[in-house]
C-alpha cells in the first residue's frame, strides 16, 4: 500500500511543480483593447468569475499578443468589491468553461521553453478568493476593506 501511494506522489510531482500563485493586482486596461469575455460564473450569481482576453498588440518577434486575466466581482448595495488576476500572455485564447463553483479550465496557444504556439490549459481554483470577496461587508460608502480587498488564486499550466 505504501508503494502503490509513494508510485502515485512521484507521478503527480510534475503536475505540482507547475501550480503556482497568483495574487490580485489593479491592472489598467484599455476597454477597446479587451477582444473577448467570457463570463463562467452561474449568470444569476451573486458574485461574477469571468475570464477577460486583453489584446497587447502587434508583435514583430515571438512576444505573446493577448493577456488573458481572471476577475471576480461583487456588487454590493453601497459598495462593490472586485479582483484581478493575470493568468499569463499567451499568443491565443481558445476558450474557458467553469468545472465546478470556484474552479476553470482556460486554454490557450501559449509556450512551453522553446517551443512557441503550442496548446495550454490553465486550471484555476479561485474558492478562497471567491469566498473572501462575498465575506467582504460594510456599513458605509468609505469601505476599507472593499476598496484595499486582494486575494490570491492557484493557477496550474498544464
Amino acid at each position: 500500500m505504501k508503494l502503490l501511494a509513494y508510485a502515485l506522489m512521484i507521478a503527480l510531482l510534475p503536475l505540482a511543480a507547475h501550480a503556482h500563485e497568483v495574487k490580485s493586482e489593479k491592472v489598467n486596461v484599455s476597454l477597446a483593447r479587451v477582444v473577448e469575455l467570457h463570463q463562467v460564473s452561474e449568470p444569476k450569481a451573486a458574485t461574477q468569475v469571468s475570464v477577460v482576453v486583453h489584446d497587447l498588440g502587434g508583435s514583430t518577434d515571438l512576444s505573446p499578443t493577448q493577456a488573458i486575466y481572471l476577475t471576480v466581482y461583487n456588487k454590493g448595495e453601497m459598495f462593490s468589491t472586485d479582483a484581478t488576476f493575470l493568468i499569463d500572455n499567451v499568443f491565443g485564447f481558445e476558450g474557458a468553461r467553469r468545472r465546478s463553483d470556484g474552479r476553470l479550465e482556460v486554454k490557450a496557444l501559449g509556450s512551453r521553453g522553446e517551443k512557441y504556439l503550442v496548446p495550454v490549459t490553465y486550471l484555476i481554483d479561485a474558492r478562497g478568493a471567491v469566498k473572501a470577496i462575498e465575506a467582504i461587508t460594510c456599513e458605509d460608502f468609505d469601505c476599507e476593506a472593499s476598496e484595499n480587498f486582494s486575494a490570491s488564486i492557484s493557477v496550474h499550466k498544464r
